[in-house]
């Protein structure tokens, strides 16, 4: 993959540009006016809008995992607008909107490409069809890549994790701590995963461990607030006690956020 496709593939993770930086819409749009003719910018849904054209340009030409970004982006943006059009429906009535063509659009390049992409053995696509669809091929064609380089990612290890979970709680928190040290796309995924593990561990009557990570949950970026008063139906501790495990939270959130965690 180019350098410049790559740095493509990153600003997808962006909703907006950075200060100084030139947002590359306008030349992609100028440059490849079909990525964007059907989804005129009419004020809804504007940064749905811009995932689907970046997604659109980075998957031309390659394979597998920018075509993932683009049924992600594609869904979003048809949620979007499915909510934008209702809105439009009960205060403007009257009005002949193109939304609704807009959508038509969007689903139909959803649909083509769920269609072209259903018997992948690429993991990212596996995993969109297994869970999105419910469909079982996919999802032991993703399983049988467990072990592998192929799913050395944080959100496939999460994947890998949570079918885990309903067998092997063990193995899953595991794998889930593993996913911590991976890279990873969705800024939302260690929130997810403490949060994952604090329950694992709850289940397990490990309410120590449920405790230290929902706190650490608590403290990564817009996690869930933590009921102390909830804990302490499982858990009596002193306050010297919370404060060690406030601390160790805080250490276990830190090397989070700075990409250091180890389990």
């Amino acid at each position: 993959m180019s350098q410049n496709r790559l740095q493509l593939l990153l600003t997808l993770l962006l909703p907006l540009t950075g200060c100084g930086e030139a947002d590359p819409l306008p030349d992609i749009c100028s440059r490849s006016p079909a990525l964007c003719r059907d989804l005129v910018d009419d004020g809804w849904c504007r940064a749905e809008r811009r995932q689907v054209i970046l997604a659109r340009h980075a998957a031309q030409g390659v394979p597998a995992e920018p075509h993932y970004r683009l049924l992600e982006a594609l869904d979003g943006y048809l949620k979007c607008m499915d909510h934008a059009s209702k809105l439009e429906y009960r205060l403007l009535k009257d009005k002949k909107s193109r939304r609704i063509e807009y959508m038509l659009s969007a689903s139909q390049q959803q649909e083509t490409l769920d269609e072209q992409t259903r018997d992948s053995s690429n993991p990212w696509l596996a995993m969109w069809h297994w869970q999105r669809h419910a469909d079982h091929a996919a999802g032991a064609r993703f399983m049988a890549l467990a072990g592998t380089p192929a799913l050395e990612q944080g959100e496939l290890q999460e994947a890998l994790a949570i079918e885990t979970a309903k067998h092997e709680p063990k193995r899953a928190m595991a794998l889930f701590e593993h996913a911590l040290t991976l890279p990873r796309q969705d800024n939302r995924l260690p929130v997810r995963i403490a949060t994952a593990l604090s329950t694992l561990h709850m289940g397990l009557k490990h309410y120590r461990e449920a405790y230290l990570w929902a706190v650490v949950a608590a403290k990564l970026p817009d996690g869930p607030n933590v009921s102390a008063q909830r804990m302490s139906l499982y858990i009596t501790i002193t306050a010297d006690e919370r404060s060690a495990i406030e601390a160790k939270a805080q250490e276990i959130a830190d090397a989070i956020n700075d990409g250091h965690y180890s389990p």
